[in-house]
């Protein structure tokens, strides 16, 4: 071999281990920026399924809040219905009382003491205050 031709081989075996080390760098470069990805992947991934969670218990949370309204409101509606039946017995009952004070005012009595009477009744009646 000649000294020409082995420099020319020592020059090509440099400039591979050149080229070698080069593409070596690229791909460690590669391997970190792989890395980090892949890390970034993780936390994506995490901060994804955290929200889904979080979503699932502020779903299950908003489920039992409306799941309270809605027996506090059929609560709350049953209350009224019982106070609205007890209202219209009342108004019944005082209805039915005027009708007995109007009808003492014909009733024969001595001085005129039904008349008083079903006047008494008809004040305590028309008190708005007990």
């Amino acid at each position: 071999m000649t000294s020409a031709y082995q420099h020319q081989l020592v020059q090509q075996l440099r400039a591979a281990e050149d080229e070698l080390g080069h593409r070596r760098r690229q791909v460690a470069e590669l391997a970190d920026e792989l890395t980090a990805t892949r890390a970034r992947v993780i936390r994506s991934r995490t901060a994804w399924w955290s929200a889904c969670r979080r979503a699932a218990d502020y779903r299950a949370s908003l489920d039992h809040t409306i799941a309270a309204a809605e027996r506090g409101s059929d609560d709350l509606a049953r209350i009224a219905h019982d106070q609205l039946t007890r209202a219209e017995q009342a108004e019944v009952c005082i209805a039915a009382v005027r009708a007995l004070a109007a009808d003492m005012r014909t009733w024969c009595s001595p001085h005129g003491i039904a008349v008083d009477y079903a006047d008494r009744i008809d004040e305590v009646l028309d008190r708005t205050t007990p």
